[in-house]
């Protein structure tokens, strides 16, 4: 595979400029790559779910993905927490107002087959634009130890003991704007031993950065669905490998480029994943579909039953606003959800549906928030499983569903 040599080769010399920095700094440069890559990865989803798309224009789909984040970072100062106990939290730390970066985590959602079995599997990325907000006011002229004492009213988390910290100017660029600003990054130990990381950078936003920390962004139905097919997918995986030791389903990152790929042996073996040839029934929006086949489908919809559409299938429901913050800065809340629906036919034209709704991921909240270190809501507290009933669109209208392109709407989704 030419292009995992190139990338490589390419990461290989990117990593030697980066071999003598600390283990802070290199963390912090990592997780914003991860970051940058799941907005790159939004591109294809994206595309893949509009009928005129970008996945045949290489051209313009390469333009767009350029056009997602990237960070560039300077002034790395790393040490202890108790060598900056004195210095203005504001001298370290940007204030969310003016232009600030929306980041939105999002999950999307592919039902596979995978030999006799059924499962379904899905990828995480994220959505960032713009935004603005001018009057936060709050006072940051306060010394950094006042922040760290009062940081465990913020996170809920007194157990856990920050010693150390990377503070830096970055610079972060989006869809031909930029910015550079000062953000930091707090270490230190959870009650078992392990390593806590706290990012705090509000231009980004609370909780976009934490999030991807902790997901994986393995974007699995890219490469083990018929979507590795559409052209714009194929060549994007043409170089999305690079070798590397790593055997896990996740992207590795090189933090000296800010690059991260899929470790070669990871993605051969997802490419060797056989196709169901029943996911073909979608085709891409770009390709016109089997006419007869097409036909075919409408002819023979009133014969059908409304048993042929049971699958259970996952989305992502997310609120947004900002109307809460006395002193502006955006919020989301956003939770993953798997929907397995029952058709049955009915007295008339249309199905009988039984739905029942689970939560399949934890509330992830993004905030900038009014407190100098970050949360300011709970999020989650009213979600509740559940199952519902009803009718759903017209037996026809069910099966002409079965002709068009992914992620086109169900005709029955109860949504708690």
């Amino acid at each position: 595979m030419r292009h995992v040599a190139v990338i490589c080769m390419m990461l290989a010399s990117f990593s030697a400029a980066l071999a003598q920095t600390t283990h802070e700094e290199q963390t912090v440069r990592t997780i914003y790559a991860k970051l940058a890559y799941a907005t790159k990865l939004s591109v294809l989803v994206n595309n893949i779910s509009r009928p005129n798309n970008a996945l045949s224009d290489l051209g313009e789909m390469q333009k767009q993905m350029d056009a997602q984040l990237a960070f560039a970072f300077q002034n790395f100062r790393i040490g202890n927490l108790t060598d900056i106990a004195d210095t203005r939290w504001d001298a370290l730390v940007t204030k969310p107002q003016q232009d600030l970066i929306f980041v939105v985590p999002s999950s999307m959602p592919y039902h596979i087959k995978l030999s006799k079995s059924e499962s379904s599997t899905s990828m995480n990325y994220a959505m960032a634009g713009w935004q603005r907000h001018m009057d936060f006011d709050a006072d940051w002229n306060i010394p950094t130890k006042e922040v760290i004492r009062e940081l465990p009213l913020d996170t809920l988390r007194p157990d856990v003991v920050y010693s150390r910290y990377a503070a830096y100017t970055v610079t972060v660029a989006l869809d031909g704007r930029q910015r550079t600003y000062q953000a930091i990054f707090l270490f230190g130990k959870n009650p078992d031993g392990t390593e806590a990381i706290y990012p705090i950078d509000h231009v980004l936003g609370m909780g976009s950065l934490n999030y991807f920390m902790q997901n994986p962004i393995y974007p699995q139905p890219l490469l083990e669905t018929h979507l590795r097919e559409w052209p714009g997918v194929r060549e994007w995986i043409n170089t999305a490998g690079v070798a590397s030791g790593s055997s896990l389903q996740d992207v590795v990152c090189d933090a000296a480029s800010g690059k991260c790929a899929i470790p070669a042996q990871v993605l051969e073996k997802a490419l060797r994943v056989p196709i169901d040839p029943e996911s073909r029934q979608f085709p891409p929006p770009t390709a016109p579909a089997n006419p007869a086949q097409a036909d075919l489908v409408t002819s023979n919809a009133a014969q059908a039953t409304c048993s042929s559409s049971n699958a259970p299938f996952t989305s992502t429901l997310s609120s947004i606003g900002t109307t809460d913050h006395r002193a502006g800065g955006a919020h989301t809340a956003s939770i993953g959800v798997s929907s397995a629906c029952s058709y049955t036919n009915g007295n008339n034209a249309n199905c009988n549906t039984q739905c029942n709704v689970n939560s399949t991921t934890t509330p992830v909240g993004v905030d900038s928030g009014v407190t100098v270190t970050g949360y300011c809501h709970v999020v989650g507290a009213n979600w509740a499983n559940g199952t519902g009933a009803g009718p759903t669109e017209a037996l026809l209208a069910q099966h002409i569903y079965m002709a068009e392109p992914p992620n086109a709407p169900r005709p029955s989704v109860i949504a708690p």
